[in-house]
Protein backbone atom coordinates (compact mmCIF):
# COMPACT_ATOMS: atom_id res chain seq x y z
CA UNK A 1 0.00 0.00 0.00
CA UNK A 2 1.30 3.13 -0.98
CA UNK A 3 1.65 6.08 1.53
CA UNK A 4 2.80 9.41 1.45
CA UNK A 5 3.74 10.58 -2.15
CA UNK A 6 7.39 11.80 -0.38
CA UNK A 7 7.75 8.96 1.63
CA UNK A 8 7.18 6.52 -1.72
CA UNK A 9 9.38 8.41 -4.03
CA UNK A 10 12.69 8.06 -1.23
CA UNK A 11 12.25 4.33 -0.93
CA UNK A 12 11.83 3.92 -4.97
CA UNK A 13 14.39 6.69 -5.86
CA UNK A 14 17.61 4.03 -4.31
CA UNK A 15 16.02 1.73 -6.58
CA UNK A 16 15.97 3.65 -9.63
CA UNK A 17 19.79 4.71 -9.52
CA UNK A 18 20.48 1.31 -8.88
CA UNK A 19 18.79 0.10 -12.08
CA UNK A 20 19.99 3.20 -14.23
CA UNK A 21 23.57 2.30 -13.82
CA UNK A 22 23.08 -1.51 -14.46
CA UNK A 23 21.23 -0.33 -17.99
CA UNK A 24 23.98 2.10 -18.94
CA UNK A 25 26.93 1.48 -16.99
CA UNK A 26 27.16 -2.20 -17.52
CA UNK A 27 27.64 -1.98 -21.36
CA UNK A 28 30.83 -0.03 -21.17
CA UNK A 29 33.65 -1.22 -23.67
CA UNK A 30 37.26 0.01 -23.23
CA UNK A 31 39.04 2.26 -25.11
CA UNK A 32 42.61 2.21 -25.91
CA UNK A 33 45.46 3.98 -26.66
CA UNK A 34 48.50 2.30 -28.79
CA UNK A 35 51.67 4.24 -29.96
CA UNK A 36 53.99 2.38 -32.89
CA UNK A 37 57.59 3.72 -34.00
CA UNK A 38 59.13 2.64 -37.71
CA UNK A 39 61.99 1.81 -37.84
CA UNK A 40 64.01 2.16 -41.00
CA UNK A 41 67.60 3.03 -42.65
CA UNK A 42 68.39 4.40 -46.40
CA UNK A 43 70.69 1.50 -46.59
CA UNK A 44 68.01 -1.38 -46.73
CA UNK A 45 64.93 0.36 -47.31
CA UNK A 46 62.46 -2.44 -47.90
CA UNK A 47 63.22 -4.09 -44.05
CA UNK A 48 62.24 -1.67 -41.85
CA UNK A 49 60.33 -3.07 -39.04
CA UNK A 50 57.43 -1.33 -36.52
CA UNK A 51 57.54 -1.65 -32.51
CA UNK A 52 55.08 -0.64 -29.87
CA UNK A 53 55.87 1.38 -27.44
CA UNK A 54 52.39 1.83 -25.54
CA UNK A 55 49.49 -0.22 -26.10
CA UNK A 56 46.78 -0.14 -22.98
CA UNK A 57 43.94 -0.78 -24.08
CA UNK A 58 41.48 0.78 -21.16
CA UNK A 59 43.69 4.43 -20.80
CA UNK A 60 41.04 6.42 -23.02
CA UNK A 61 38.07 4.91 -21.34
CA UNK A 62 39.33 5.22 -17.85
CA UNK A 63 40.59 8.84 -18.28
CA UNK A 64 36.86 9.77 -19.72
CA UNK A 65 35.28 8.05 -16.77
CA UNK A 66 37.29 9.95 -14.29
CA UNK A 67 36.32 12.93 -16.05
CA UNK A 68 32.47 11.93 -16.14
CA UNK A 69 32.20 11.99 -12.20
CA UNK A 70 33.87 15.59 -12.66
CA UNK A 71 31.40 16.58 -15.07
CA UNK A 72 28.01 15.02 -13.44
CA UNK A 73 27.65 17.64 -10.29
CA UNK A 74 28.30 20.48 -12.95
CA UNK A 75 25.42 19.23 -15.23
CA UNK A 76 23.22 18.54 -12.25
CA UNK A 77 23.81 22.02 -10.99
CA UNK A 78 23.02 23.33 -14.25
CA UNK A 79 19.51 21.01 -14.38
CA UNK A 80 18.38 22.22 -11.32
CA UNK A 81 19.16 25.84 -11.73
CA UNK A 82 16.89 26.06 -14.68
CA UNK A 83 14.38 24.37 -13.69
CA UNK A 84 13.66 25.80 -10.11
CA UNK A 85 12.88 29.47 -11.76
CA UNK A 86 9.56 30.40 -11.39
CA UNK A 87 7.09 29.02 -13.83
CA UNK A 88 9.88 27.54 -15.48
CA UNK A 89 7.41 23.96 -15.56
CA UNK A 90 5.25 24.70 -18.36
CA UNK A 91 4.27 28.09 -15.75
CA UNK A 92 4.25 25.97 -13.28
CA UNK A 93 7.14 26.18 -10.55
CA UNK A 94 9.10 23.44 -8.95
CA UNK A 95 11.12 23.02 -5.71
CA UNK A 96 13.25 20.54 -3.81
CA UNK A 97 14.64 19.25 -7.16
CA UNK A 98 17.21 16.46 -6.78
CA UNK A 99 19.05 14.91 -9.80
CA UNK A 100 21.10 11.49 -9.68
CA UNK A 101 23.34 10.43 -12.76
CA UNK A 102 25.03 7.71 -13.52
CA UNK A 103 28.22 7.19 -11.93
CA UNK A 104 29.26 5.02 -15.08
CA UNK A 105 28.46 6.44 -18.42
CA UNK A 106 29.16 4.26 -21.92
CA UNK A 107 32.09 6.21 -24.73
CA UNK A 108 32.18 5.82 -27.88
CA UNK A 109 34.61 6.72 -29.96
CA UNK A 110 34.70 7.46 -33.82
CA UNK A 111 36.79 9.26 -36.38
CA UNK A 112 35.60 13.08 -37.21
CA UNK A 113 37.76 13.65 -40.49
CA UNK A 114 41.31 13.33 -40.87
CA UNK A 115 42.63 15.40 -37.93
CA UNK A 116 39.72 15.20 -35.61
CA UNK A 117 37.54 12.42 -33.51
CA UNK A 118 34.02 12.44 -31.79
CA UNK A 119 33.62 11.26 -28.17
CA UNK A 120 29.76 10.08 -27.33
CA UNK A 121 29.02 10.07 -23.75
CA UNK A 122 25.62 8.20 -23.06
CA UNK A 123 24.46 8.03 -19.50
CA UNK A 124 20.96 8.11 -17.86
CA UNK A 125 19.68 9.50 -14.47
CA UNK A 126 16.38 10.79 -12.88
CA UNK A 127 15.04 13.88 -11.47
CA UNK A 128 12.55 14.23 -8.80
CA UNK A 129 10.66 17.50 -8.05
CA UNK A 130 7.45 18.77 -5.86
CA UNK A 131 5.17 20.90 -8.57
CA UNK A 132 2.66 23.75 -8.11
CA UNK A 133 -0.71 22.80 -9.00
CA UNK A 134 -3.59 24.92 -9.93
CA UNK A 135 -5.75 26.51 -8.23
CA UNK A 136 -8.70 24.14 -8.36
CA UNK A 137 -5.80 21.30 -6.46
CA UNK A 138 -5.14 22.17 -2.63
CA UNK A 139 -1.74 23.56 -1.77
CA UNK A 140 -1.11 20.46 0.62
CA UNK A 141 -1.35 18.17 -2.12
CA UNK A 142 1.95 19.23 -4.41
CA UNK A 143 2.49 16.58 -6.85
CA UNK A 144 6.27 14.91 -6.13
CA UNK A 145 7.48 12.72 -9.30
CA UNK A 146 10.71 11.94 -10.56
CA UNK A 147 11.29 12.06 -14.65
CA UNK A 148 13.56 9.21 -16.37
CA UNK A 149 16.35 10.53 -18.30
CA UNK A 150 18.71 9.55 -21.36
CA UNK A 151 21.50 12.03 -22.29
CA UNK A 152 24.36 12.56 -24.22
CA UNK A 153 27.22 14.16 -24.24
CA UNK A 154 29.39 14.83 -27.74
CA UNK A 155 32.73 15.61 -27.60
CA UNK A 156 34.77 17.33 -30.30
CA UNK A 157 38.15 16.19 -29.73
CA UNK A 158 41.10 17.92 -31.91
CA UNK A 159 44.23 16.32 -32.90
CA UNK A 160 46.51 18.61 -32.93
CA UNK A 161 50.19 19.38 -34.21
CA UNK A 162 51.72 20.26 -31.07
CA UNK A 163 53.60 17.13 -29.75
CA UNK A 164 53.06 18.22 -25.61
CA UNK A 165 48.74 18.23 -26.54
CA UNK A 166 47.47 15.68 -29.15
CA UNK A 167 44.31 15.35 -28.03
CA UNK A 168 42.08 17.90 -26.71
CA UNK A 169 38.46 18.82 -26.26
CA UNK A 170 37.76 21.57 -28.61
CA UNK A 171 33.32 21.81 -28.22
CA UNK A 172 31.32 19.50 -25.81
CA UNK A 173 27.51 19.74 -26.39
CA UNK A 174 25.02 17.72 -24.08
CA UNK A 175 21.51 16.79 -25.60
CA UNK A 176 18.45 15.27 -24.44
CA UNK A 177 17.27 12.05 -26.04
CA UNK A 178 14.25 10.99 -23.63
CA UNK A 179 12.43 11.84 -20.59
CA UNK A 180 9.65 9.76 -18.69
CA UNK A 181 7.69 11.03 -16.35
CA UNK A 182 6.69 8.91 -12.94
CA UNK A 183 4.32 10.13 -10.77
CA UNK A 184 5.53 8.20 -7.58
CA UNK A 185 1.58 7.35 -6.49
CA UNK A 186 0.39 10.79 -6.67
CA UNK A 187 -4.00 10.54 -7.11
CA UNK A 188 -6.78 12.26 -7.39
CA UNK A 189 -6.40 15.69 -9.01
CA UNK A 190 -2.92 15.80 -8.68
CA UNK A 191 -2.47 12.99 -10.88
CA UNK A 192 -4.29 13.84 -13.66
CA UNK A 193 -2.65 17.09 -13.12
CA UNK A 194 0.94 15.43 -13.65
CA UNK A 195 -0.23 12.58 -16.11
CA UNK A 196 -1.71 15.69 -18.39
CA UNK A 197 0.07 19.04 -17.90
CA UNK A 198 3.17 17.96 -16.61
CA UNK A 199 3.64 15.02 -18.47
CA UNK A 200 2.85 17.00 -21.43
CA UNK A 201 5.58 19.39 -20.78
CA UNK A 202 8.58 17.06 -19.53
CA UNK A 203 8.27 14.52 -22.50
CA UNK A 204 7.50 17.14 -25.17
CA UNK A 205 10.09 19.45 -26.71
CA UNK A 206 9.60 22.17 -24.22
CA UNK A 207 11.81 20.49 -20.97
CA UNK A 208 14.10 19.15 -23.95
CA UNK A 209 14.93 22.58 -25.15
CA UNK A 210 15.27 23.47 -21.57
CA UNK A 211 17.31 21.19 -20.18
CA UNK A 212 19.90 21.64 -23.58
CA UNK A 213 20.03 25.35 -23.18
CA UNK A 214 20.62 24.87 -19.33
CA UNK A 215 23.34 21.99 -19.75
CA UNK A 216 24.98 23.73 -23.19
CA UNK A 217 25.22 26.92 -21.33
CA UNK A 218 28.06 25.73 -18.51
CA UNK A 219 29.45 23.72 -21.36
CA UNK A 220 33.05 25.25 -20.84
CA UNK A 221 32.73 24.06 -17.23
CA UNK A 222 32.21 20.60 -18.11
CA UNK A 223 33.98 20.35 -20.87
CA UNK A 224 37.30 21.32 -18.65
CA UNK A 225 37.69 17.80 -16.71
CA UNK A 226 37.59 16.03 -20.03
CA UNK A 227 40.48 18.20 -21.53
CA UNK A 228 42.45 17.47 -17.52
CA UNK A 229 41.75 13.98 -18.29
CA UNK A 230 43.30 13.52 -21.43
CA UNK A 231 46.55 15.05 -19.83
CA UNK A 232 48.32 11.24 -18.99
CA UNK A 233 47.10 10.46 -22.23
CA UNK A 234 48.79 13.21 -23.90
CA UNK A 235 51.98 12.60 -22.65
CA UNK A 236 51.93 9.10 -23.17
CA UNK A 237 51.22 10.06 -27.00
CA UNK A 238 54.28 12.22 -26.80
CA UNK A 239 56.69 11.60 -30.18
CA UNK A 240 59.79 9.57 -29.39
CA UNK A 241 62.90 11.86 -29.82
CA UNK A 242 64.00 12.24 -33.68
CA UNK A 243 60.74 10.65 -34.75
CA UNK A 244 57.54 12.63 -35.98
CA UNK A 245 54.01 11.65 -36.21
CA UNK A 246 53.24 9.50 -39.41
CA UNK A 247 49.38 8.48 -38.73
CA UNK A 248 45.99 8.31 -36.52
CA UNK A 249 43.70 5.73 -36.62
CA UNK A 250 40.30 5.86 -34.55
CA UNK A 251 38.98 2.61 -34.05
CA UNK A 252 35.63 2.03 -31.34
CA UNK A 253 38.17 0.26 -29.28
CA UNK A 254 41.34 2.03 -29.99
CA UNK A 255 43.24 5.36 -30.84
CA UNK A 256 46.46 4.50 -32.12
CA UNK A 257 49.29 6.80 -33.55
CA UNK A 258 52.30 5.97 -35.24
CA UNK A 259 55.30 7.88 -35.24
CA UNK A 260 58.33 7.44 -38.30
CA UNK A 261 62.19 9.25 -38.60
CA UNK A 262 62.16 12.57 -39.97
CA UNK A 263 62.37 13.72 -43.24
CA UNK A 264 66.32 12.91 -44.77
CA UNK A 265 67.63 14.80 -47.11
CA UNK A 266 69.44 13.03 -49.69
CA UNK A 267 73.46 13.06 -50.37
CA UNK A 268 74.59 14.02 -53.54
CA UNK A 269 78.05 13.09 -55.09
CA UNK A 270 77.62 9.37 -56.45
CA UNK A 271 77.92 7.78 -59.13
CA UNK A 272 78.15 4.35 -61.22
CA UNK A 273 79.83 3.60 -64.19
CA UNK A 274 79.72 0.72 -66.73
CA UNK A 275 79.42 -0.57 -70.39
CA UNK A 276 76.50 -1.80 -72.28
CA UNK A 277 77.66 -5.01 -74.18
CA UNK A 278 76.19 -7.45 -76.60
CA UNK A 279 76.56 -11.44 -77.63
CA UNK A 280 79.74 -11.95 -80.07
CA UNK A 281 76.87 -12.83 -82.81
CA UNK A 282 74.59 -10.34 -82.57
CA UNK A 283 75.26 -6.45 -83.72
CA UNK A 284 72.87 -3.77 -82.56
CA UNK A 285 72.79 -0.87 -84.66
CA UNK A 286 73.11 2.06 -81.55
CA UNK A 287 72.86 2.36 -77.94
CA UNK A 288 70.33 5.06 -78.63
CA UNK A 289 67.20 4.96 -76.75
CA UNK A 290 69.04 2.75 -74.04
CA UNK A 291 69.10 4.64 -70.78
CA UNK A 292 68.86 4.23 -66.99
CA UNK A 293 66.53 5.96 -64.57
CA UNK A 294 67.21 6.50 -60.33
CA UNK A 295 65.36 7.10 -57.38
CA UNK A 296 65.89 6.80 -54.12
CA UNK A 297 63.46 6.41 -50.89
CA UNK A 298 63.14 8.80 -48.65
CA UNK A 299 61.07 7.40 -45.61
CA UNK A 300 59.77 4.67 -44.43
CA UNK A 301 56.29 2.90 -46.15
CA UNK A 302 53.44 4.19 -44.95
CA UNK A 303 51.39 2.02 -42.14
CA UNK A 304 48.44 0.83 -43.24
CA UNK A 305 46.80 0.21 -40.19
CA UNK A 306 47.02 -0.28 -36.43
CA UNK A 307 48.80 -4.04 -36.91
CA UNK A 308 52.03 -2.57 -38.62
CA UNK A 309 52.20 -3.69 -41.82
CA UNK A 310 53.09 -1.26 -44.37
CA UNK A 311 53.13 -1.13 -48.21
CA UNK A 312 55.85 -0.07 -50.03
CA UNK A 313 54.44 1.21 -53.21
CA UNK A 314 53.57 4.19 -51.37
CA UNK A 315 56.72 4.65 -49.97
CA UNK A 316 58.21 8.36 -50.49
CA UNK A 317 60.63 8.62 -52.98
CA UNK A 318 63.00 11.33 -55.09
CA UNK A 319 64.49 10.81 -58.15
CA UNK A 320 68.07 11.34 -58.87
CA UNK A 321 70.92 10.69 -61.45
CA UNK A 322 71.93 12.14 -64.60
CA UNK A 323 72.44 9.54 -67.28
CA UNK A 324 74.00 9.80 -70.49
CA UNK A 325 76.09 7.51 -73.04
CA UNK A 326 79.96 7.92 -72.61
CA UNK A 327 81.37 7.28 -75.90
CA UNK A 328 82.49 3.81 -77.53
CA UNK A 329 84.24 1.49 -75.72
CA UNK A 330 85.83 -1.67 -77.26
CA UNK A 331 84.54 -3.84 -80.31
CA UNK A 332 80.76 -4.80 -78.84
CA UNK A 333 80.40 -2.43 -76.44
CA UNK A 334 79.08 1.14 -75.82
CA UNK A 335 80.24 3.50 -72.03
CA UNK A 336 77.78 4.85 -70.37
CA UNK A 337 77.80 6.89 -66.87
CA UNK A 338 75.41 7.65 -64.34
CA UNK A 339 76.04 10.97 -61.86
CA UNK A 340 74.30 12.55 -58.91
CA UNK A 341 73.08 9.34 -57.62
CA UNK A 342 73.39 9.24 -53.67
CA UNK A 343 76.22 7.86 -52.03
CA UNK A 344 75.79 5.11 -48.88
CA UNK A 345 72.34 4.87 -50.04
CA UNK A 346 70.12 2.38 -52.20
CA UNK A 347 69.42 3.73 -55.41
CA UNK A 348 66.94 1.81 -57.02
CA UNK A 349 67.58 1.58 -60.98
CA UNK A 350 65.14 1.36 -64.12
CA UNK A 351 66.20 -0.25 -67.18
CA UNK A 352 64.80 1.65 -70.20
CA UNK A 353 65.04 -0.54 -73.68
CA UNK A 354 63.70 0.32 -77.25
CA UNK A 355 61.46 -1.76 -79.71
CA UNK A 356 62.34 -1.30 -83.36
CA UNK A 357 61.03 -2.47 -86.60
CA UNK A 358 62.89 -2.55 -90.70
CA UNK A 359 61.95 -3.68 -93.46
CA UNK A 360 65.46 -5.23 -95.00
CA UNK A 361 65.88 -7.56 -97.55
CA UNK A 362 62.41 -7.91 -97.69
CA UNK A 363 60.25 -9.49 -100.64
CA UNK A 364 57.07 -8.48 -101.83
CA UNK A 365 54.62 -9.23 -99.08
CA UNK A 366 57.23 -10.27 -96.83
CA UNK A 367 56.58 -9.25 -93.15
CA UNK A 368 58.24 -6.52 -91.14
CA UNK A 369 60.59 -7.74 -88.34
CA UNK A 370 60.46 -6.33 -84.90
CA UNK A 371 63.15 -6.75 -82.20
CA UNK A 372 63.09 -5.61 -78.68
CA UNK A 373 66.47 -4.22 -76.84
CA UNK A 374 66.81 -4.78 -73.45
CA UNK A 375 69.42 -4.27 -70.62
CA UNK A 376 70.29 -7.37 -68.05
CA UNK A 377 72.64 -6.65 -65.39
CA UNK A 378 75.98 -8.69 -66.26
CA UNK A 379 76.42 -10.55 -63.44
CA UNK A 380 74.66 -8.63 -60.85
CA UNK A 381 70.89 -7.62 -60.50
CA UNK A 382 71.30 -4.61 -62.18
CA UNK A 383 68.46 -2.79 -60.47
CA UNK A 384 69.63 -1.62 -57.17
CA UNK A 385 73.41 0.19 -56.30
CA UNK A 386 74.71 1.62 -53.50
CA UNK A 387 77.84 3.98 -54.39
CA UNK A 388 80.64 4.26 -52.32
CA UNK A 389 80.64 7.01 -53.40
CA UNK A 390 81.08 5.18 -56.86
CA UNK A 391 80.46 1.73 -58.54
CA UNK A 392 80.79 -0.05 -61.21
CA UNK A 393 77.77 -1.72 -63.47
CA UNK A 394 78.03 -3.73 -66.56
CA UNK A 395 75.09 -4.65 -68.69
CA UNK A 396 73.92 -6.96 -71.08
CA UNK A 397 72.01 -6.02 -74.14
CA UNK A 398 69.57 -8.68 -75.02
CA UNK A 399 67.99 -8.83 -78.83
CA UNK A 400 64.70 -10.81 -79.13
CA UNK A 401 62.93 -11.21 -82.18
CA UNK A 402 59.46 -9.68 -81.67
CA UNK A 403 58.10 -10.68 -85.13
CA UNK A 404 59.33 -12.44 -88.43
CA UNK A 405 61.90 -14.05 -86.29
CA UNK A 406 63.44 -15.76 -89.40
CA UNK A 407 65.39 -12.26 -90.15
CA UNK A 408 69.17 -12.48 -88.85
CA UNK A 409 69.01 -9.28 -86.06
CA UNK A 410 72.87 -8.01 -87.88
CA UNK A 411 70.90 -7.55 -90.95
CA UNK A 412 68.48 -5.02 -89.04
CA UNK A 413 71.42 -3.35 -86.94
CA UNK A 414 73.64 -2.61 -89.68
CA UNK A 415 70.95 -1.58 -92.35
CA UNK A 416 72.92 -3.10 -94.93
CA UNK A 417 72.43 -5.96 -97.78
CA UNK A 418 75.27 -8.02 -98.63
CA UNK A 419 75.56 -8.42 -101.99
CA UNK A 420 75.86 -12.46 -102.91
CA UNK A 421 79.58 -13.25 -104.18
CA UNK A 422 81.13 -10.04 -103.71
CA UNK A 423 80.55 -9.24 -100.23
CA UNK A 424 78.82 -6.55 -98.66
CA UNK A 425 78.15 -3.38 -99.39
CA UNK A 426 75.34 -0.14 -98.65
CA UNK A 427 72.20 -0.63 -100.27
CA UNK A 428 70.77 2.71 -99.82
CA UNK A 429 67.26 1.62 -101.08
CA UNK A 430 66.98 -0.88 -98.38
CA UNK A 431 67.19 0.69 -95.05
CA UNK A 432 64.72 1.21 -92.19
CA UNK A 433 61.87 2.40 -93.13
CA UNK A 434 61.75 1.77 -96.94
CA UNK A 435 60.44 -0.95 -98.83
CA UNK A 436 62.83 -3.45 -100.65
CA UNK A 437 60.49 -4.81 -103.39
CA UNK A 438 62.19 -7.44 -105.60
CA UNK A 439 61.00 -10.08 -108.07
CA UNK A 440 59.84 -13.25 -107.14
CA UNK A 441 62.81 -15.78 -107.04
CA UNK A 442 64.47 -18.90 -105.48
CA UNK A 443 67.90 -17.74 -103.75
CA UNK A 444 70.54 -19.04 -102.26
CA UNK A 445 71.64 -18.66 -98.44
CA UNK A 446 75.10 -16.10 -98.67
CA UNK A 447 77.89 -18.27 -97.19
CA UNK A 448 81.33 -17.94 -96.83
CA UNK A 449 81.58 -13.80 -96.66
CA UNK A 450 84.25 -12.46 -94.68
CA UNK A 451 83.09 -9.73 -92.32
CA UNK A 452 83.73 -5.94 -92.73
CA UNK A 453 85.52 -4.89 -89.70
CA UNK A 454 83.56 -3.54 -86.72
CA UNK A 455 84.92 -0.45 -85.43
CA UNK A 456 83.40 -0.23 -82.10
CA UNK A 457 79.69 0.99 -81.20
CA UNK A 458 79.83 4.47 -82.63
CA UNK A 459 80.78 3.31 -86.15
CA UNK A 460 78.29 0.29 -86.27
CA UNK A 461 79.33 -1.10 -90.17
CA UNK A 462 79.54 -4.38 -90.32
CA UNK A 463 79.28 -7.64 -92.56
CA UNK A 464 75.11 -8.30 -92.29
CA UNK A 465 73.38 -11.36 -93.35
CA UNK A 466 70.18 -11.88 -94.91
CA UNK A 467 68.50 -15.02 -94.27
CA UNK A 468 66.27 -15.28 -97.64
CA UNK A 469 63.20 -17.16 -97.45
CA UNK A 470 62.49 -19.52 -100.62
CA UNK A 471 59.74 -18.17 -103.23
CA UNK A 472 58.31 -20.16 -106.48
CA UNK A 473 59.10 -19.35 -109.54
CA UNK A 474 62.39 -19.87 -112.11
CA UNK A 475 65.58 -20.47 -110.87
CA UNK A 476 67.40 -17.46 -110.70
CA UNK A 477 70.22 -15.91 -108.14
CA UNK A 478 70.47 -12.16 -107.47
CA UNK A 479 73.77 -12.22 -108.48
CA UNK A 480 75.17 -14.39 -111.37
CA UNK A 481 78.68 -14.66 -110.00
CA UNK A 482 79.62 -18.13 -108.13
CA UNK A 483 80.30 -18.47 -104.80
CA UNK A 484 83.04 -18.73 -102.94
CA UNK A 485 83.86 -22.70 -100.89
CA UNK A 486 82.05 -23.40 -98.17
CA UNK A 487 85.00 -24.63 -96.02
CA UNK A 488 85.45 -21.81 -94.24
CA UNK A 489 82.16 -19.58 -93.73
CA UNK A 490 81.47 -17.24 -91.56
CA UNK A 491 78.44 -15.34 -90.40
CA UNK A 492 78.08 -11.70 -89.00
CA UNK A 493 74.89 -12.18 -86.88
CA UNK A 494 72.92 -15.31 -85.86
CA UNK A 495 69.65 -15.95 -86.90
CA UNK A 496 66.40 -15.52 -84.25
CA UNK A 497 64.58 -18.65 -85.67
CA UNK A 498 62.39 -19.81 -82.45
CA UNK A 499 63.44 -16.65 -79.83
Amino acid sequence: MKTSTRTSFHRLAPLCAALSVLACGGAEAAIGIRVLAQDWNPVQPAQQTTRRLVDEPAAVSDALQNAWRQARPVICGALKQKMGLGGAAGGFTLRDIDCVLDETAVFTVASNGPNGLTALVSFGGYLAATSTTPDHIDRALDPRFSINVRMNLALKIAIQPNPSQTLRVDTASFSLSDARIDSHGVTGDALKFVAGDLAKFFTGTDYKRLAENAVNGVAGDFGKPFNAAFAPINDRLRPPSGLVRAGVWVRPDLIAIAFAPQPMSVPAGGSMSGVFRWNAGETPGRCDGLAIAASVQTGPAPLTGVDGRFDSAYAPRKAVGDFRLDGAGAAGECRYRVTGLAPGWQNDLALKGKTETAEVVALRNQPKGKFSYTLKGDGWDGTHVTPQPAAQGNYVIDIRALANPTIDPSVIANRQIPQVGVGPRPNTGDRFGTDATLAATTTQPARGLTPAPTTGFANPAATALASMRNQPGTTVSLNPQPLPPESTPTRAGTLLRGR
